[in-house]
């Protein structure tokens, strides 16, 4: 009997060990106080970690704030990126749908992981634009007119200064869902770019930003003198 106490009280410790070692190696990654919990969290997964996630709102959410811990592991070498993103992103939108304050999907297309509302999006809508080659900005804005009539929901044009407007652009052939549209016009342009499409209550329709992903890696402390020496 004691000898099957002795197994039992060892694979406890096992598991004990085992867990705090998993819990170690997960970084963790807090937002307070949110509006919109799951786009401010994947802002900060953009900017920490460089993940090219897009987001589209849910008008039917509630307004009510929430804070959010998300926990992931960066892997250890032998896991692919997509897989640890993927994981990680899952996990926030199950812990965020806990909250009953909507649910998201999770889908990958053109290079890009898209969060989007089970209650549907504006970009599930199917449209096809003219091939004609122009500026980006007046693509964009063709693209939210295209997206608004196909749709029935407004859809206007916001924050894109980051993005080369004036740029002249190849604009993708044969119809296809917004989404993936978006992602095919912009996959060309230098770096990353990512949007948000969020509802505006008072202008009763949907905003659509974009940008550049910028990563910011946070800069080393000084190194510290080994010799010794005290400053004078």
């Amino acid at each position: 009997m004691t000898s099957g106490l002795n197994s039992l009280i060892a694979a406890a410790s096992l598991a004990l060990l085992t867990a705090s070692a998993a819990l170690a190696d997960e970084t963790p990654l807090t937002i307070t106080d949110q509006e919109r919990p799951v786009a401010a969290m994947l802002q900060r997964l953009g900017a920490r970690e460089g993940w090219a996630v897009t987001y589209e709102d849910d008008p039917l959410s509630s307004s009510e704030r929430l804070s959010l811990e998300l926990r992931y592991s960066r892997g250890s070498g032998k896991e692919a990126e997509l897989d640890i993103q993927e994981a990680a992103l899952r996990k926030l939108l199950e812990q965020h749908a806990t909250h009953k304050k909507g649910t998201f999907r999770l889908e990958r297309t053109e290079a890009l992981w898209h969060v989007v509302p089970t209650s549907g999006s504006p970009f599930d809508a199917g449209i096809q634009l003219s091939g004609k080659k122009r500026p980006l900005r007046q693509v964009l804005t063709d693209f939210c007119a295209a997206v608004e009539k196909a749709s029935g929901k407004r859809v206007v044009l916001g924050r894109v200064g980051s993005l080369p407007l004036d740029q002249v652009v190849t604009v993708p052939e044969g119809k296809a869902s917004a989404r993936v549209q978006l992602a095919r016009l912009l996959a060309p342009l230098p770096g990353k770019s990512v949007w948000s499409l969020v509802y505006n209550e008072d202008l009763g329709g949907f905003i659509l930003t974009a940008g550049k992903l910028v990563r910011v890696v946070p800069m080393a402390p000084p190194a510290q003198s080994t010799s010794g020496a005290t400053p004078n």
